[in-house]
Protein backbone atom coordinates (compact mmCIF):
# COMPACT_ATOMS: atom_id res chain seq x y z
CA UNK A 1 0.00 0.00 0.00
CA UNK A 2 1.36 3.30 -0.93
CA UNK A 3 1.72 6.07 1.59
CA UNK A 4 -0.77 8.46 -0.88
CA UNK A 5 -3.21 5.60 -0.73
CA UNK A 6 -2.76 5.51 3.04
CA UNK A 7 -2.89 9.12 3.75
CA UNK A 8 -5.76 10.18 1.06
CA UNK A 9 -7.90 6.76 3.18
CA UNK A 10 -6.92 7.98 6.48
CA UNK A 11 -8.37 11.71 5.70
CA UNK A 12 -11.45 10.35 4.26
CA UNK A 13 -12.17 8.59 7.34
CA UNK A 14 -10.81 11.55 9.38
CA UNK A 15 -13.28 13.96 7.73
CA UNK A 16 -15.96 11.55 8.02
CA UNK A 17 -15.40 10.90 11.97
CA UNK A 18 -15.65 14.88 12.25
CA UNK A 19 -18.78 15.01 10.25
CA UNK A 20 -20.25 12.08 12.08
CA UNK A 21 -19.35 14.23 15.21
CA UNK A 22 -20.71 17.60 14.20
CA UNK A 23 -23.80 16.02 13.02
CA UNK A 24 -24.70 14.02 16.39
CA UNK A 25 -24.01 17.21 18.36
CA UNK A 26 -25.33 19.62 15.62
CA UNK A 27 -27.25 22.87 17.13
CA UNK A 28 -30.90 22.35 15.54
CA UNK A 29 -33.69 25.31 15.12
CA UNK A 30 -37.22 25.05 14.21
CA UNK A 31 -39.23 27.91 12.85
CA UNK A 32 -42.89 28.31 12.49
CA UNK A 33 -42.58 30.78 10.07
CA UNK A 34 -40.31 28.70 7.65
CA UNK A 35 -42.12 26.57 5.23
CA UNK A 36 -45.36 27.59 6.68
CA UNK A 37 -48.51 29.25 5.51
CA UNK A 38 -50.88 31.85 8.01
CA UNK A 39 -47.56 32.40 10.31
CA UNK A 40 -47.82 35.72 10.15
CA UNK A 41 -48.05 36.99 13.98
CA UNK A 42 -51.10 39.56 13.45
CA UNK A 43 -53.38 38.60 15.94
CA UNK A 44 -52.35 39.38 19.93
CA UNK A 45 -54.23 39.74 23.00
CA UNK A 46 -53.80 41.28 26.38
CA UNK A 47 -50.68 41.82 28.26
CA UNK A 48 -49.46 39.50 30.82
CA UNK A 49 -50.62 36.30 28.63
CA UNK A 50 -48.97 33.40 27.83
CA UNK A 51 -49.38 31.35 24.06
CA UNK A 52 -48.43 27.36 24.67
CA UNK A 53 -47.06 24.70 22.64
CA UNK A 54 -45.89 20.87 22.69
CA UNK A 55 -42.61 19.74 22.08
CA UNK A 56 -41.77 16.02 21.80
CA UNK A 57 -39.50 13.92 21.98
CA UNK A 58 -39.67 10.98 19.51
CA UNK A 59 -35.86 9.75 19.64
CA UNK A 60 -34.32 7.34 22.80
CA UNK A 61 -32.04 10.18 23.82
CA UNK A 62 -32.58 13.45 25.50
CA UNK A 63 -32.40 16.90 24.17
CA UNK A 64 -31.40 20.41 25.50
CA UNK A 65 -33.76 23.05 25.06
CA UNK A 66 -31.44 25.91 24.80
CA UNK A 67 -32.94 28.83 23.00
CA UNK A 68 -36.57 30.10 22.37
CA UNK A 69 -38.01 32.76 20.06
CA UNK A 70 -40.89 35.05 19.42
CA UNK A 71 -43.00 36.74 16.89
CA UNK A 72 -41.46 40.72 17.81
CA UNK A 73 -40.54 44.18 16.82
CA UNK A 74 -39.08 47.19 18.31
CA UNK A 75 -42.27 47.75 20.36
CA UNK A 76 -41.66 45.11 22.47
CA UNK A 77 -38.25 46.80 23.76
CA UNK A 78 -38.12 45.84 27.62
CA UNK A 79 -40.69 43.35 27.92
CA UNK A 80 -40.04 40.75 29.83
CA UNK A 81 -40.59 36.92 28.40
CA UNK A 82 -40.83 34.09 30.70
CA UNK A 83 -40.96 30.21 29.87
CA UNK A 84 -42.99 27.82 31.43
CA UNK A 85 -43.80 23.81 31.40
CA UNK A 86 -45.82 20.99 32.16
CA UNK A 87 -45.43 17.24 31.98
CA UNK A 88 -48.76 16.76 32.87
CA UNK A 89 -51.01 19.46 31.06
CA UNK A 90 -50.60 18.49 27.55
CA UNK A 91 -53.67 20.15 25.70
CA UNK A 92 -56.45 22.20 26.59
CA UNK A 93 -57.32 25.02 28.86
CA UNK A 94 -53.74 26.86 29.86
CA UNK A 95 -53.22 29.00 32.51
CA UNK A 96 -53.96 32.54 32.68
CA UNK A 97 -51.41 33.44 35.55
CA UNK A 98 -48.17 32.13 37.38
CA UNK A 99 -47.23 30.31 39.36
CA UNK A 100 -49.86 27.49 38.46
CA UNK A 101 -50.12 24.02 39.57
CA UNK A 102 -48.39 21.80 37.40
CA UNK A 103 -46.38 24.11 36.14
CA UNK A 104 -42.64 24.70 36.66
CA UNK A 105 -40.71 28.14 35.47
CA UNK A 106 -38.03 27.53 33.27
CA UNK A 107 -36.08 30.68 32.66
CA UNK A 108 -37.14 34.36 32.17
CA UNK A 109 -35.40 37.38 30.32
CA UNK A 110 -36.16 40.88 29.39
CA UNK A 111 -34.53 41.76 26.45
CA UNK A 112 -33.56 45.71 26.03
CA UNK A 113 -33.72 46.17 22.49
CA UNK A 114 -34.93 44.20 19.39
CA UNK A 115 -32.83 44.75 16.32
CA UNK A 116 -34.84 46.65 13.65
CA UNK A 117 -38.68 47.57 13.60
CA UNK A 118 -39.64 44.97 11.59
CA UNK A 119 -41.53 42.64 12.58
CA UNK A 120 -40.39 38.76 12.93
CA UNK A 121 -39.41 36.21 14.62
CA UNK A 122 -35.95 37.15 17.27
CA UNK A 123 -34.57 35.13 20.46
CA UNK A 124 -36.17 36.15 23.79
CA UNK A 125 -34.47 33.34 25.44
CA UNK A 126 -31.01 32.04 25.10
CA UNK A 127 -28.55 29.81 26.93
CA UNK A 128 -31.00 27.19 28.63
CA UNK A 129 -30.02 24.01 28.99
CA UNK A 130 -33.53 22.55 30.09
CA UNK A 131 -33.34 18.64 29.19
CA UNK A 132 -36.61 16.88 27.66
CA UNK A 133 -36.00 13.10 27.83
CA UNK A 134 -35.80 10.56 25.44
CA UNK A 135 -39.83 9.46 24.17
CA UNK A 136 -41.11 12.47 26.06
CA UNK A 137 -43.36 15.10 25.73
CA UNK A 138 -43.75 18.65 27.76
CA UNK A 139 -46.26 21.44 26.77
CA UNK A 140 -44.60 24.77 27.34
CA UNK A 141 -46.30 28.42 27.49
CA UNK A 142 -44.38 31.42 26.75
CA UNK A 143 -45.71 34.37 28.67
CA UNK A 144 -45.01 37.90 28.24
CA UNK A 145 -45.30 41.16 30.01
CA UNK A 146 -46.47 43.42 26.90
CA UNK A 147 -48.94 42.34 24.55
CA UNK A 148 -48.94 38.75 23.82
CA UNK A 149 -48.59 38.06 19.48
CA UNK A 150 -49.39 34.60 17.72
CA UNK A 151 -51.35 33.97 14.91
CA UNK A 152 -54.43 31.71 13.93
CA UNK A 153 -57.79 32.37 15.24
CA UNK A 154 -59.66 29.25 14.33
CA UNK A 155 -59.29 25.64 13.16
CA UNK A 156 -57.00 25.31 9.41
CA UNK A 157 -55.76 29.11 10.11
CA UNK A 158 -52.30 28.24 9.87
CA UNK A 159 -50.15 25.47 8.62
CA UNK A 160 -48.90 23.02 9.21
CA UNK A 161 -49.75 22.31 13.36
CA UNK A 162 -46.24 20.13 13.64
CA UNK A 163 -42.79 20.79 12.63
CA UNK A 164 -39.96 18.02 12.64
CA UNK A 165 -36.50 17.83 12.51
CA UNK A 166 -34.00 15.31 14.00
CA UNK A 167 -37.06 13.31 16.24
CA UNK A 168 -38.05 16.25 17.81
CA UNK A 169 -41.37 17.80 16.86
CA UNK A 170 -42.92 21.13 17.55
CA UNK A 171 -46.95 20.84 17.80
CA UNK A 172 -48.56 24.23 17.55
CA UNK A 173 -52.09 25.53 17.28
CA UNK A 174 -54.92 23.03 16.34
CA UNK A 175 -52.72 20.07 16.59
CA UNK A 176 -54.57 17.41 19.15
CA UNK A 177 -53.67 15.10 22.29
CA UNK A 178 -56.44 13.08 24.18
CA UNK A 179 -59.50 15.43 21.53
CA UNK A 180 -58.10 18.78 23.26
CA UNK A 181 -55.53 21.60 21.11
CA UNK A 182 -52.30 22.17 22.46
CA UNK A 183 -52.66 25.87 21.02
CA UNK A 184 -54.16 28.39 23.82
CA UNK A 185 -53.31 32.34 24.60
CA UNK A 186 -55.26 32.60 27.96
CA UNK A 187 -59.01 30.48 26.93
CA UNK A 188 -58.45 31.62 23.18
CA UNK A 189 -58.01 28.49 21.60
CA UNK A 190 -56.59 27.38 19.18
CA UNK A 191 -53.92 29.65 18.44
CA UNK A 192 -50.39 29.28 16.71
CA UNK A 193 -47.53 29.95 19.02
CA UNK A 194 -45.20 31.99 16.02
CA UNK A 195 -41.85 31.77 17.42
CA UNK A 196 -38.51 29.28 17.04
CA UNK A 197 -36.71 26.66 19.44
CA UNK A 198 -33.38 25.87 19.45
CA UNK A 199 -31.93 22.03 20.91
CA UNK A 200 -28.64 20.05 20.77
CA UNK A 201 -28.37 16.42 21.99
CA UNK A 202 -27.41 16.15 26.05
CA UNK A 203 -24.26 14.37 26.29
CA UNK A 204 -23.25 13.01 29.60
CA UNK A 205 -23.13 15.02 32.85
CA UNK A 206 -20.03 15.64 33.77
CA UNK A 207 -18.44 15.04 37.04
CA UNK A 208 -17.88 17.26 39.24
CA UNK A 209 -20.98 19.31 38.06
CA UNK A 210 -21.27 23.04 38.24
CA UNK A 211 -24.12 23.86 40.75
CA UNK A 212 -24.60 27.33 39.72
CA UNK A 213 -26.70 29.95 41.60
CA UNK A 214 -30.18 29.22 43.15
CA UNK A 215 -33.30 31.63 41.85
CA UNK A 216 -36.93 31.69 43.18
CA UNK A 217 -39.76 33.11 41.60
CA UNK A 218 -40.97 34.98 44.53
CA UNK A 219 -38.86 35.87 47.24
CA UNK A 220 -41.61 37.63 49.61
CA UNK A 221 -44.16 34.91 49.31
CA UNK A 222 -47.23 34.75 52.02
CA UNK A 223 -47.27 31.47 54.02
CA UNK A 224 -48.54 28.02 52.35
CA UNK A 225 -48.02 29.85 49.09
CA UNK A 226 -46.19 27.73 45.53
CA UNK A 227 -43.11 28.92 44.93
CA UNK A 228 -40.45 28.10 41.88
CA UNK A 229 -36.68 27.50 42.90
CA UNK A 230 -34.39 26.91 39.55
CA UNK A 231 -30.79 27.24 38.63
CA UNK A 232 -28.83 29.97 36.82
CA UNK A 233 -25.74 28.51 35.68
CA UNK A 234 -25.36 25.18 36.08
CA UNK A 235 -24.45 22.57 33.87
CA UNK A 236 -26.83 19.63 32.34
CA UNK A 237 -26.44 15.89 31.31
CA UNK A 238 -28.03 12.53 31.31
CA UNK A 239 -27.28 10.49 34.81
CA UNK A 240 -27.54 14.18 36.62
CA UNK A 241 -29.69 14.66 40.08
CA UNK A 242 -30.95 17.24 41.80
CA UNK A 243 -31.74 17.21 45.57
CA UNK A 244 -33.07 20.63 46.85
CA UNK A 245 -32.54 21.75 50.33
CA UNK A 246 -33.56 24.64 52.55
CA UNK A 247 -32.10 26.23 55.91
CA UNK A 248 -32.37 28.59 58.55
CA UNK A 249 -29.30 29.84 58.04
CA UNK A 250 -27.00 30.74 54.52
CA UNK A 251 -23.94 27.99 55.90
CA UNK A 252 -26.45 26.44 58.42
CA UNK A 253 -27.58 22.40 57.92
CA UNK A 254 -29.57 21.66 55.12
CA UNK A 255 -32.69 19.50 55.08
CA UNK A 256 -33.45 17.96 51.87
CA UNK A 257 -37.57 18.66 50.74
CA UNK A 258 -39.09 15.79 49.72
CA UNK A 259 -39.93 15.54 46.26
CA UNK A 260 -38.20 18.43 44.90
CA UNK A 261 -35.71 16.62 42.62
CA UNK A 262 -35.86 18.55 39.18
CA UNK A 263 -33.39 21.54 38.49
CA UNK A 264 -36.83 23.59 38.54
CA UNK A 265 -39.61 23.05 41.07
CA UNK A 266 -42.42 24.00 43.09
CA UNK A 267 -42.82 24.11 46.61
CA UNK A 268 -44.98 24.95 49.04
CA UNK A 269 -43.84 27.61 51.85
CA UNK A 270 -44.89 25.63 54.35
CA UNK A 271 -42.86 28.12 57.88
CA UNK A 272 -43.05 31.66 58.68
CA UNK A 273 -39.54 33.74 58.93
CA UNK A 274 -36.32 33.69 56.76
CA UNK A 275 -35.42 30.04 54.86
CA UNK A 276 -32.45 29.54 52.77
CA UNK A 277 -32.80 27.21 49.38
CA UNK A 278 -29.88 25.34 47.43
CA UNK A 279 -29.58 22.55 45.31
CA UNK A 280 -27.89 19.33 45.67
CA UNK A 281 -26.27 18.75 42.02
CA UNK A 282 -24.63 15.35 41.70
CA UNK A 283 -23.13 13.22 38.58
CA UNK A 284 -21.15 10.07 39.37
CA UNK A 285 -21.29 10.32 42.96
CA UNK A 286 -19.93 13.76 43.01
CA UNK A 287 -21.91 16.32 44.68
CA UNK A 288 -22.03 20.18 44.04
CA UNK A 289 -24.22 23.11 45.68
CA UNK A 290 -26.28 26.06 44.73
CA UNK A 291 -25.13 29.25 45.71
CA UNK A 292 -28.26 29.57 48.27
CA UNK A 293 -31.15 31.84 47.58
CA UNK A 294 -33.00 33.85 50.75
CA UNK A 295 -36.81 34.04 50.89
Amino acid sequence: MSNNFLHKTLGFWFCFVLLAIGHAGAQTTINTTVGSTGYTGSNSSGTGYGITFNIENTTSSPILLTDVGDWTSTADNGVTFTLYYSSTSLSGLAPTSFPATGWTQIATNTVATFPSATLGVNTVISGMTFMIPGNTQYRFSLVTSGTRRYSGSGVGSCSPSTFASNGINLNVGDYSIGGSYVGYSSSNNPRWFTGSITFVPAGPCTAPPTAGTSAVSNASPCFNQNITLSLNGSSFGTGQTYQWESSNLPAGTYSPISGATSASTIITTSTSGTIYYRCAVTCSGQTSYSTPVLV
